[in-house]
């Protein structure tokens, strides 16, 4: 998984002309269904790719260290954009220093889906109590 710098390369990076050597980790620490907690340390600033597909479903979240705005409800993580990469990919962008990345799977649809289930569950065990209801009286006259 690399991770990559802004700005313009080397045109030797090889060569040792006194500068500090740039440094670039980032390991998965944690790979699900609907999480990737990621860790990095970079010398500079860069971004992540991640060779997963890209989709809108996914949110991303870097450590609060970061300077990140919008954070996400108590989870200590603050959401920050996700790019696309190469159009099916993602990246995410990382400050210097060591951070921990997630990325979440939170589709907005999965959470329509379960808002339509439950009401038309509710409308259909209402009518049916409601027909349970009038049947009884029925019976009973």
């Amino acid at each position: 998984m690399p991770l990559r710098h802004s700005g313009k390369p080397k045109a030797n990076p090889e060569s040792d002309s006194g500068q500090a050597r740039m440094t670039n980790d980032a390991k998965i620490t944690s790979y699900k269904n609907t999480e990737v907690v990621i860790k990095t340390n970079t010398s500079a600033a860069g971004f992540l790719f991640l060779s997963d597909t890209y989709y809108p479903g996914w949110r991303s979240y870097v450590d609060p260290s970061a300077g990140r705005r919008s954070s996400d409800e108590g989870s200590g993580q603050v959401e920050t954009k996700i790019y696309r990469a190469n159009y099916a990919f993602r990246a995410v962008s990382v400050p210097q220093g060591k951070h921990t990345v997630i990325f979440r799977y939170k589709p907005a649809s999965l959470y329509y889906g379960v808002l339509i289930s439950l009401g038309t569950f509710t409308i259909i065990s209402l009518g049916i109590a409601v027909f349970l209801f009038v049947d009884s009286r029925k019976h009973k006259k």
